[in-house]
């Protein structure tokens, strides 16, 4: 599949941001008014042997909705723990919040934290999709890609949701630009916070 070169116009995406326990209490409503059309929100990751949920995830999936703010949750993909941290012992971890997917954006595997097995991170893609059904997307920027690369070539098949924290959009570049990502939102802030 041949897409055009996304690198241009990237700020033109709508604005969104990520949320979790780290942010505490979230000004939804501060966030809609400075332009936010969509929140990710955390469920959680799989940290340590048995994994853990967001202690926020379910009062900021609510209060987004209540915002009408578009929702997606997302999942950090940490596989620190070795072999307990499969594929499987990650989508447990998500269904321990919610047995089904009620976002009105796509969920998303968060992609930013080493050690890295293509294929167990494969397998969970397609588990969530399963699960929500519909395809998940990828959070993850340039700065982790270059890390891991080579990049392989199912990778194609999904979405981007890039981090850039400016007014212009994700910097792409290395591996990534070479994958020609479709690029459908990104990060520019997380910080609607107040206490």
């Amino acid at each position: 599949m041949v897409r055009e070169n996304l690198v241009v116009l990237l700020s033109d995406l709508p604005l969104g941001a990520d949320v979790s326990f780290h942010q505490r209490k979230v000004d939804m409503r501060g966030a809609v008014a400075d332009g936010v059309e969509y929140m990710g929100i955390r469920w959680g990751q799989r940290d340590g042997r048995n994994g853990y949920t967001d202690s926020r995830a379910i009062e900021n999936w609510q209060n987004a909705g209540l915002e009408r703010l578009l929702r997606m949750m997302y999942w950090v993909w940490d596989q620190r723990a070795g072999p307990h941290h499969t594929a499987s012992a990650h989508m447990g971890g998500i269904r321990r919040v919610s047995r089904t997917y009620d976002g009105e954006l796509p969920p998303v595997a968060d992609l930013e934290l080493l050690p890295l097995v293509w294929n167990e991170f494969h397998e969970f893609l397609i588990m969530m999709e399963v699960w929500a059904g519909v395809r998940p997307d990828c959070y993850s920027g340039s700065w982790f890609l270059a890390r891991v690369a080579p990049l392989p070539l199912w990778l194609e098949d999904y979405n981007f949701w890039l981090t850039g924290y400016n007014d212009q959009g994700p910097d792409i570049y290395g591996p990534l630009k070479e994958l020609n990502p479709n690029v459908v939102d990104w990060q520019q802030s997380s910080s609607w916070f107040v206490n």
